[in-house]
């Protein structure tokens, strides 16, 4: 809890997006990556992969990319 304070209150971002609730939620996200490590690591490979997918297949010439990312809440109990 401290860590992730910590982390939020060094988070840099525009005053629009921390009064958004964009840092806290940075903040939160690091603090669930670091406690849930081991069980998103699947998911993180997927989705490194699928990425690079993309990539491969998108035009070499056009510059942009677009991701769009969606989360849902994720129970994740630190090891006893």
């Amino acid at each position: 809890m401290i860590a992730e304070f910590i982390h939020y209150l060094g988070t840099r971002t525009n005053p629009g997006a921390r009064r958004l609730g964009y840092a806290g939620e940075a903040a939160a996200l690091e603090a669930r990556h670091r406690r849930c490590r081991e069980a998103w690591l699947p998911h993180l490979a997927a989705t490194r992969a699928a990425l690079l997918r993309a990539a491969e297949l998108a035009h070499p010439n056009s510059g942009d990319a677009l991701l769009v990312a969606a989360a849902a809440s994720t129970i994740c109990r630190s090891p006893s």
